[in-house]
């Protein structure tokens, strides 16, 4: 069984000689017909486009990161035994995704210990610089009519993995790029950060925490493995914890796959994928519709 977990991204070009981001992936998986040929280096990780079809309706394809280092070892009935690899070979980690041509909008795999989204547009961009898009979460829900009803008076932010953080401008700059620098000078795999008024009146600066939401729910820092992100707002009726995280449109499930088999792993994830997609493309094309070029 593998837990799968599946988020919805829109997909949009960031200026105006980008190609769709169909063509792109096209033009990355026509690389070659050896896997090693579609392979590029982005950051400190090798990535590929291992797979990709299409009915020119949706793309369906899985994108591998090949891990050549710090192989963990086997484990077997003997105990711990060098893990064997053919040469060149690696630790292949999957995730596959699904794209919707007409709504612009990406079905994907959401595990950031494996290929995030931005590092799958990351490696579209290695391949040609014009291949430029940003990724931004579909969410759904009414946080933002909850949230506005009031003023906060609380903010809880939780963040595995922080030093993938962009600095982004404005109110929110300073409070990113020093949660940033607290998981770098502390090595820190988990970030908690809690800022409330405590018994002072008053709110926090609503325009701050308007754009750190923003940032971490619909804005690029969405894409990050966030754990927690939810305000508390209180009027005069009283006060209401508002998670964000839960307005993300999101789904997981177990999924029985055959273990040693990577097509049909690949098959059974893709026709999950594939269920999750038909569940939400009325509510994405009524919403969302098509993307706009900026």
């Amino acid at each position: 069984m593998a837990k799968v977990t599946v988020r919805f991204f829109k997909i949009e070009k960031a200026h105006q000689n980008a190609p769709d981001l169909d063509a792109a992936l096209k033009a990355a998986f026509e690389l070659g017909d050896k896997a090693a040929d579609r392979e590029r280096q982005v950051f400190d990780q090798t990535l590929r486009l291992e797979r990709l079809s299409t009915d020119q309706t949706f793309y369906a394809g899985e994108v591998v990161k090949k891990q050549t280092d710090d192989i963990p070892p086997e484990a077997n009935d003997n105990g711990l035994e060098r893990l064997t690899l053919s040469e060149g070979g690696g630790v292949g980690h999957c995730i596959a995704f699904r794209y919707s041509v007409a709504l612009r909008a990406l079905a994907i795999q959401f595990d950031n210990r494996k290929v995030s989204v931005n590092r799958l547009l990351a490696y579209l961009r290695e391949i040609d610089p014009t291949y430029d898009y940003r990724a931004e979460p579909i969410v759904r829900g009414d946080a933002w009519e909850k949230y506005n009803r009031g003023l906060p008076t609380k903010l809880e932010l939780e963040i595995a993995q922080p030093q993938d953080l962009s600095v982004v401008e404005g109110k929110a700059a300073s409070v990113i790029e020093a949660t940033r620098n607290l998981a770098d000078a502390t090595n820190g795999p988990v970030i908690s950060v809690t800022v409330k008024m405590g018994r002072r009146k008053g709110s926090l600066a609503k325009d701050t925490i308007d754009a750190i939401l923003n940032h971490f729910s619909t804005g690029t820092g969405g894409s990050e493995d966030v754990r927690r992100l939810q305000v508390t707002a209180s009027d005069e009726d009283g006060a209401e914890v508002i998670n964000f995280l839960n307005d993300l449109l999101r789904e997981s499930r177990d999924i029985d796959v055959p273990e040693g088999d990577p097509e049909g792993h690949y098959e059974r994830r893709q026709r999950w994928l594939k269920t999750c997609f038909d569940a939400h493309f009325e509510y994405i094309s009524k919403v969302y519709g098509s993307s706009q070029v900026v």
